[in-house]
């Protein structure tokens, strides 16, 4: 008896998974302790985008550079520090 397993296709989708967390990793480090709205959405646990404007009015610090909006990591811990009961 004789199995082949063909290793190609999950070689390549490895391949691809790889290359996706790399690609994601690398765009986290892009701004260095700072993350863009998208990401920071994502940081608080996949928040809506209105969800995130309110947090902005209660007191989460963010900078605006030529329209690019970063959050500061510790900027955001300190934030959720401040707010918990």
């Amino acid at each position: 008896m004789k199995i082949e397993v063909n290793t190609g296709r999950v070689f390549e989708e490895f391949k691809s998974e790889l290359r996706s967390e790399i690609k994601l990793i690398t765009e986290m480090n892009r701004f260095g302790d700072y993350l863009t709205t998208s990401q920071t959405k994502e940081y608080l646990g996949d928040i809506s985008t209105n969800t995130l404007a309110k947090l902005r009015k209660q007191g989460l610090k963010r900078v605006t550079i030529d329209g690019l909006c970063l959050y500061k990591k510790a900027d955001i811990v300190e934030f959720l520090d401040e707010h918990k009961y």
